[in-house]
């Protein structure tokens, strides 16, 4: 990779957490939990290779690093991972020294939880997200993800449902994380219907993403349908309780990078009205409101909100010299600050589902945040400091 200047613009200081090897490190998604409570440790996943796709055989190390020294140590390994997500390594939200991250053992996919002071493990079906309070999980086919986006599914086996474009066995599972069981809520062709379209029975389709609000009593997800090559998916934002009783928001349009704002606002990136912005939608009252931008002109990005909601982070995809920008946003003010430039191409192999996002993610004291980048022509985490500026 042809190497620029790491990074400019940067508002504050800018240091690399990860360790020092020749080979790939990386967290994963936005929003997952990275920096435990106490912000002194920070998750880490180690490759060995970062230029293809991950292969059945491929085995990712998971481990924490110890922000006081730079030390990493290593927790688990897995073979059920990806470039976008990792294995969803993350710490639990609700219990001390505890960590989640999904394998595949016995020819099933499952998610592990393990306290790293104790050693104690259980596992229970593989969750793409588990609520915060850590009762449930929400359980989806990782291996149609991957013949989808393989950036973001497991390619340890074969989907059963391969040639079945909307199967009636298969959807969104709801998984009680403390009996180890599943229940399935959400059936795609069930899904199909709420959207509310016609003519969609010849389209193949899957859940790409999956998110519990703060409550843990609903849930979002974005069922997207298998496009045809040159052509774009679409999208449905579709909202149901632990129940399986549900709603499409949107028809089969286009929505992406979202966070909640409460648990019953949902904030994201999407096309409304034949506009394609930044929106707030009640999921109770279906109404939507436009966010002011003021300066923000690369709005599609991955976004993470405060604890009190008066601010968020996002991050841009790469310009056209292969630079990517974190900004704050300040929603009271309609603010938007650059903290940084950092230099994150696309990948040279252009092979999309390898490439580097930055996924910029708070530290628990919100006066951080850590990033993923190749800023210095190798995947390594990165950590900005504002501190000063809050």
């Amino acid at each position: 990779m042809d190497i620029k200047q790491p990074y400019k613009n940067n508002l504050c200081p800018v240091k690399i957490i990860s360790p020092k090897t020749d080979k790939s490190c990386f967290f994963g998604y936005y929003d997952l939990k990275a920096y435990d409570d106490s912000d002194n440790y920070h998750l880490c996943n180690i490759a060995e290779f970062e230029d293809r796709l991950p292969c059945p055989d491929d085995v990712l190390q998971l481990g924490v690093i110890d922000l006081d020294n730079g030390n990493f140590e290593k927790i688990a390994e897995t073979k059920s991972w990806n470039f976008q997500q990792g294995a969803m390594l993350q710490w639990s939200r609700s219990e001390k020294d505890v960590v989640f991250y999904n394998v595949f053992e016995k020819g099933e996919y499952l998610t592990v939880k393990k306290n790293i002071k104790t050693g104690s493990v259980s596992c229970f079906p593989a969750c793409a997200n588990i609520s915060r309070d850590g009762r449930y999980g929400l359980k989806v086919n990782f291996t149609r993800i991957f013949d989808f986006r393989p950036g973001y599914g497991y390619c340890n086996t074969k989907d059963p449902f391969f040639d079945v474009l909307q199967p009636e066995n298969d959807g969104v599972f709801l998984v009680d994380i403390e009996k180890g069981t599943e229940k399935l809520i959400l059936t795609y062709p069930d899904m199909v219907k709420a959207i509310g379209v016609s003519g969609l029975e010849g389209d193949k389709f899957v859940v790409n993403h999956i998110t519990f609000n703060p409550r843990g009593d609903r849930f979002m997800l974005l069922l997207r349908n298998f496009h045809e090559e040159g052509k774009s998916w679409g999208t449905a934002l579709i909202i149901s309780d632990l129940e399986g009783n549900m709603k499409s928001l949107m028809g089969l349009s286009m929505y992406s990078h979202y966070d909640w704002l409460s648990d019953y606002d949902l904030f994201g990136f999407c096309k409304h009205d034949d506009v394609h912005d930044l929106f707030n939608v009640n999921i109770n009252t279906e109404e939507w409101t436009r966010i002011e931008n003021h300066g923000l002109t690369n709005r599609d990005s991955h976004c993470w909100f405060t604890r009190d909601k008066s601010m968020f982070i996002g991050d841009t995809y790469p310009d056209i010299e292969g630079y990517r920008q974190i900004y704050l946003y300040d929603m009271k003010k309609a603010e938007y600050t650059k903290l940084i430039d950092a230099y994150s191409p696309w990948h040279p192999s252009k092979i999309t589902d390898i490439r580097t996002d930055l996924h910029n993610r708070f530290n628990t004291k919100e006066n951080k945040i850590s990033y993923d980048t190749v800023q210095n022509g190798k995947r390594e985490i990165a950590e900005l400091d504002f501190s000063a500026m809050r």
